[in-house]
């Protein structure tokens, strides 16, 4: 038989892993969508994440007209910008930086490192074909390219 103190313990329990059990799916996936994105596309986003590892994947192939969206899942800063490090003069507008493309980026001014402590995520549309390399601009040897066919 359970007594009242145990009934409310066990209450109490039961809730606690009912919130936990719908909350932390919550935090996992708000703000992302929830569909398959293919590693070969044109006019729909294509999603690279940013691990503790670097890029993955390091490589993709695009359309033309292809979003990629990149999102930040590591323990480190993320700037998404083209080659050539430090300059980003490769492809012009290929930059985390200001762009409009940045999603969260908090607005302030702030030294650059702390300005991109908000942003998780990164979307740029590629308008030119060829092959564009890049780099978190932060930590210049975690590098990627996507290829615009």
């Amino acid at each position: 038989m359970i007594d009242k103190k145990n009934a409310i313990l066990i209450a109490v329990v039961l809730f606690i892993a009912a919130v936990v059990g719908l909350y932390v799916p919550y935090l996992q996936y708000s703000g992302q969508e929830n569909t398959i994105t293919p590693v070969s596309t044109s006019g729909t986003v294509s999603r690279i994440v940013y691990t503790n590892k670097g890029f993955e994947p390091a490589s993709i192939t695009v359309g033309l007209g292809a979003t990629v969206e990149w999102v930040n899942e590591s323990d480190k800063l993320m700037w998404v910008a083209s080659n050539d490090h430090p300059s980003h003069s490769i492809l012009p507008g290929f930059d985390q930086k200001g762009s409009e493309g940045n999603v969260s980026a908090p607005q302030s001014s702030v030294p650059v490192a702390l300005a991109h402590t908000g942003v998780e995520i990164y979307r740029y549309t590629f308008e030119k074909r060829g092959r564009w390399d890049y780099h978190n601009h932060l930590v210049p040897a975690d590098r990627g390219t996507v290829v615009v066919e």
